[in-house]
């Protein structure tokens, strides 16, 4: 470059310096807990626990049928033989 007939020295550019990145670390992603999810499965749990607590109440009460007219079927029986055997003393 010439000014006033005097030579000037090119300026040299200095060359930036390229600056490093840092890596951002990621940052981990908290799950939203889906409590509507949550509750819905819990419901569901809470109704089939209700079913099969029904259905063993509902076999419990049966069984208990069952022992009772067993008892009573037993009593009957037992009162039949009575019957029979005063009306056989009664008539001896």
């Amino acid at each position: 470059m010439r000014k006033n007939g005097k030579t000037k020295k090119k300026k040299k550019k200095k060359k930036k310096k390229k600056k490093k990145k840092k890596k951002k670390k990621k940052k981990k992603k908290k799950k939203k807990k889906n409590r509507k999810k949550k509750k819905k499965k819990k419901k569901k749990k809470k109704r089939k626990k209700k079913k099969k607590k029904k259905k063993k109440r509902k076999e419990g009460e049966e069984r208990q049928y069952e022992r009772y007219k067993s008892k009573k079927q037993i009593k009957s029986k037992i009162k039949k033989i009575k019957k029979e055997t005063s009306n056989f003393r009664s008539k001896m």
